[in-house]
């Protein structure tokens, strides 16, 4: 039979309950964590490592579900992802920078060149000795700045011979 449990300090018959009660309680709490904790030691997991989640794997996840999108031709929803990955970036994502590439990408596909370019900016701020310059120069190019387009390209080529 399940127990109930009164939350405004009093029992069944109205009465509140002991200070004595309140210590019952406290020592069934600490005899649970007792037990987690001994568990934990014995299995080798650390009581934090069970409340922290693999952040790395969550955006790797939403970036690679992204680009199966992005090859079916699904940019939007390919975007939706791509922002889910960005927005772990505070929890120290390594290679960011491909997210904000990707999502550049799927911005140039639905003929948005201003977002374009502005995630190929932020990508090419994390990974300057990138490939990104080349595809924010096509999108320079597509909004009429070929004095932008050429430096992008004579930066991408500098990258290459570098």
């Amino acid at each position: 039979m399940a127990k109930i449990i009164n939350f405004d300090n009093s029992n069944r018959d109205g009465n509140k309950t002991k200070s004595g009660d309140r210590k019952s309680i406290v020592k069934r709490c600490a005899f649970i964590i007792t037990i987690i904790t001994t568990f934990c030691t014995i299995s080798g997991v650390t009581v934090v490592s069970l409340l922290d989640k693999d952040w790395q794997e969550i955006s790797e996840k939403y970036n690679n579900e992204g680009l199966e999108l992005y090859d079916l031709g699904e940019y939007e929803e390919a975007i939706e992802l791509y922002d889910k990955a960005i927005n772990l970036e505070d929890k120290g994502i390594r290679d960011i920078g491909v997210c904000y590439y990707n999502r550049g990408m799927a911005y140039f596909k639905l003929e948005n060149y201003e977002k374009a370019i502005g995630d190929f900016t932020k990508a090419i701020e994390i990974s300057p000795k990138s490939k990104y310059y080349s595809n924010r120069a096509v999108a320079y190019e597509k909004i009429g700045e070929p004095e932008k387009a050429s430096l992008d390209n004579m930066r991408a080529i500098t990258n290459i011979l570098e």
